[in-house]
């Protein structure tokens, strides 16, 4: 699985890199099927809610891409909220998978 990186308005840290690897990595625990996985990381100042920061991460896997969006006022935690959304959609899509390929029984 290849991992791409993009970040606005903010600096990705090695750090930053490892955590977001360290979670991505558990989805191949869900599903060997991952091709790429796109992290958007962005940082808006001007948000006055307190939610600063947008974490999107785009799965590519075979029949349809799978996408789950957070906003926090930490990074690391709309990182982890992020990753609780995709592992759910991930589950999802895997059900879906395994009941397309066992036989009907009549």
């Amino acid at each position: 699985m290849k991992i791409k990186y993009f970040a606005k308005n903010l600096r990705l840290t090695p750090q930053i890199q490892d955590y977001i690897e360290n979670k991505i990595n558990k989805f191949l625990r869900i599903s060997k099927r991952i091709l790429l996985a796109r992290i958007d990381l962005n940082f808006n100042p001007q948000y006055t809610q307190g939610k600063n920061f947008e974490v999107k991460i785009k799965l590519e896997v075979p029949g349809k891409d799978l996408y789950a969006v957070a906003s926090a006022k930490d990074l690391l935690l709309a990182l982890d909220e992020v990753e609780k959304k995709m592992r759910v959609e991930l589950s999802n899509y895997k059900d879906k998978f395994l009941q397309r390929r066992k036989p009907s029984q009549k």
